[in-house]
């Protein structure tokens, strides 16, 4: 199954409706939508933020006469600290029809789900030890002395070799952040002139998201970061994510 990065920011219905930017959104062959979040700290509005973007992702691209058995929503939610009650680290949510006198606990839909994994309550034995949760597990409690099988995960060594190039690089970070950022503007513009129907806006959206992303992440800049990111044998696909080249651009590098 492959994954295909989109743009983070879900965009506004209404004017004064609430905007969110999500921390990665992506979606699979099957157009499967995908939004991963992280978080260190416990918060009390967890449950209904969650329930919001994936209700927010289910609608997003659905057109007027798309059916929505078409839309399907996998919204996991990653805890440094424990959030809730329970006892297994993995708990599934979905939409359900609650017992009563007559009728069994059943499954409303399974088009939108949302999925807790809490850190800490995950515990690495000799039964899970070649699973492929608990090698991202493991990389994701202890990036730093990680588990020979691990390691020998190709995954988790192409998403080693990332963390470990962002995190000793602070002037490429800065650019890549900006060409990110600029990236982000660029959708959000376009998003917004669309919903309002304007064409000058969309003209105008188009050009400044372009003009931010290019000049403060500068050329020069990206093809250097390009090459300094071949030399680390990183993945193709993600050195055109980070470095806003395109994939024939990276190519002609090598």
């Amino acid at each position: 199954m492959d994954l295909t990065l989109e743009n983070n920011e879900i965009s506004k219905i209404f004017k004064d409706s609430k905007s969110s930017r999500l921390d990665i959104l992506a979606v699979d062959d099957n157009g499967i939508k995908y939004d991963i979040e992280m978080q260190c700290q416990k918060t009390k509005d967890i449950p209904n933020r969650a329930a919001y973007y994936a209700s927010k992702l289910f609608t997003k691209d659905l057109k007027e006469n798309d059916d929505y058995n078409k839309s399907r929503v996998i919204s996991i939610w990653i805890f440094a600290e424990n959030v809730t009650e329970r006892n297994e680290p993995l708990s599934e949510a979905f939409m359900t029809f609650q017992p009563n006198k007559s009728d069994n606990y059943e499954i409303m839909t399974d088009n939108i789900k949302i999925i807790y994994l809490e850190l800490k309550k995950y515990l690495i034995n000799s039964h899970n030890y070649n699973d492929k949760l608990t090698k991202w597990v493991d990389f994701l409690t202890n990036p730093i002395n990680l588990d020979r099988k691990t390691i020998e995960d190709k995954d988790i060594e192409k998403a080693k070799k990332t963390l470990e190039y962002i995190s000793t690089n602070d002037e490429e970070r800065l650019i890549i952040d900006k060409i990110v950022e600029g990236r982000n503007d660029f959708y959000s513009a376009k998003n917004i002139a669309k919903e309002e129907g304007i064409e000058e806006g969309v003209k105008i959206g188009l050009k400044e998201g372009l003009k931010k992303g290019i000049n403060n992440g500068l050329k020069e800049g990206k093809i250097e970061i390009a090459k300094n990111m071949l030399k680390k044998q990183l993945d193709i696909k993600l050195i055109s994510e980070l470095s806003g080249l395109t994939i024939d651009e990276i190519n002609k590098l090598k």
